[in-house]
């Protein structure tokens, strides 16, 4: 497992402690950061309201659906 979940362009980040102790966490988030501190565009693998909520702009979460968030098989 990776350290994102999802479906195509609606990525989260996930837990994997394998990836965290192997510094994969902090790649990902350099990566991340760079995009937002330089106004984006964000990385089209992550959900976009993830990616909007990151550059401080306020997504429409009316009809976010959190089951896009987990692997459906594992809920």
């Amino acid at each position: 497992m990776g350290i994102f979940e999802g479906k195509a362009g609606q990525d989260f980040l996930t837990y994997d402690q394998a990836a965290l102790d192997g510094h994969k966490y902090f790649q990902a988030g350099r990566l991340i950061a760079s995009s937002v501190a330089h106004g984006g565009p964000c990385t089209k693998a992550l959900d976009p309201s993830l990616c909007q909520l990151m550059c401080g702009q306020e997504p429409q979460l009316e009809q976010f659906d959190c089951r896009r968030c987990v692997n459906p098989a594992e809920i």
